[in-house]
């Protein structure tokens, strides 16, 4: 059931990203706010992985009784990136949102955006 809800939340927040490059081309929407769109998705998609390991995970103490180290380094590596991914959606540090700023006016220059 989790794993079907952030399936939903990758497929969500890659749309509204995909409808944010298109309101920031027109300057309606800024490049952080567009950039928070895919960061979620990309912590939708850590968290599908998540999920996965731990079906992993439990098939594993299933067979031993214990956890293995593996699985346990595997789900808590996903999980710590995935909250590293989130950070910058609520916290973006003053150097992300320069270099944010930086490669949208670069790409309006180019004509790209």
């Amino acid at each position: 059931m989790e794993t079907s809800a952030y399936l939903f939340e990758v497929i969500a927040s890659l749309s509204g990203y995909r409808h944010a490059l298109r309101r920031q081309a027109l300057g309606l929407v800024g490049p952080l706010v567009a950039n928070r769109y895919l960061l979620w998705g990309i912590f939708g998609v850590a968290q599908v992985l998540v999920s996965l390991a731990i079906i992993a995970m439990f098939i594993d103490y299933g067979r031993a009784g214990v956890y293995s180290v593996w699985s346990d380094a595997l789900v808590g590596g996903l999980e710590i990136a995935s909250l590293a991914i989130l950070w910058p959606v609520f916290f973006a540090p003053s150097v992300y949102r320069r270099w944010l700023e930086a490669s949208a006016g670069e790409a309006v220059c180019a004509g790209v955006g």
